[in-house]
């Protein structure tokens, strides 16, 4: 398998407006582990993965892991996050404005995970699904926010909002996990149109419903 690591995937003309600043140091520190845990993924199952082990492949001190993740997974938890957010920076503001089309926000995001395959095959082969949903669930709530802020939208019906945060983030898990384990054979129009036909009338119709609530 090809070599990834966590901190060098992002298109050099992007600029991310949703990755959080923090320390540089700390930042040093998580990729150090992320990069260690990708690496380790490359060798063995995740379960047989332990804090130990990483740390030791990291080369630091288990007191520290624990100062910034609660285990293992919450790692690969912030991989995807930290994956799904480059790519949600990479949608332009035309993708999000209505009237808006779901196949261009798909096309792109199809074109972004394919531009960094060999992270996403082992984040999908490998990392446990919960990691997947977990890591895609923030990523899409901010898409939330900034389609809502573009368009001019009230923030929507919390449970409707939460309803479609986690509905897209479980399905778009699962679609690139198909995806990715019939190693890309399958042209990528094909993903667009299941991500179009299932979850794109739900979508639009929520949209439409914070439309005629601003309207009112």
């Amino acid at each position: 398998m090809e070599i990834v690591h966590a901190q060098n995937h992002t298109s050099p003309k992007t600029t991310n407006r949703f990755l959080p600043l923090e320390d540089p140091r700390i930042g040093i520190t998580k990729a150090r582990l992320q990069d260690a845990l990708i690496r380790l993924c490359q060798r063995q199952a995740f379960p047989e993965i332990s804090v130990a082990s990483l740390c030791r492949e990291a080369n630091v001190a288990r007191k520290t892991l624990y100062v910034y993740y609660a285990d293992v997974e919450a790692i690969a938890t912030e991989i995807v996050q930290k994956t799904g957010l480059e790519i949600a920076a990479e949608l332009r503001d035309a993708h999000l404005r209505m009237p808006h089309s779901s196949s261009g926000i798909f096309q792109q995001v199809v074109t972004s995970l394919t531009r960094r395959r060999p992270l996403v095959l082992l984040i999908c082969r490998r990392f446990p699904p919960d990691a997947v949903r977990r890591g895609c669930l923030p990523v899409i709530e901010k898409l939330f926010d900034r389609a809502e802020a573009i368009n001019g939208l009230p923030r929507g019906d919390e449970i409707a909002r939460t309803f479609w945060c986690e509905t897209f983030a479980s399905s778009i898990a699962t679609m690139f996990k198909v995806w990715a384990r019939r190693d890309f054979r399958d042209d990528p129009r094909v993903f667009v149109e299941i991500g179009q036909k299932y979850l794109g009338p739900g979508v639009d119709a929520y949209w439409l419903a914070l439309k005629e609530r601003a309207l009112t």
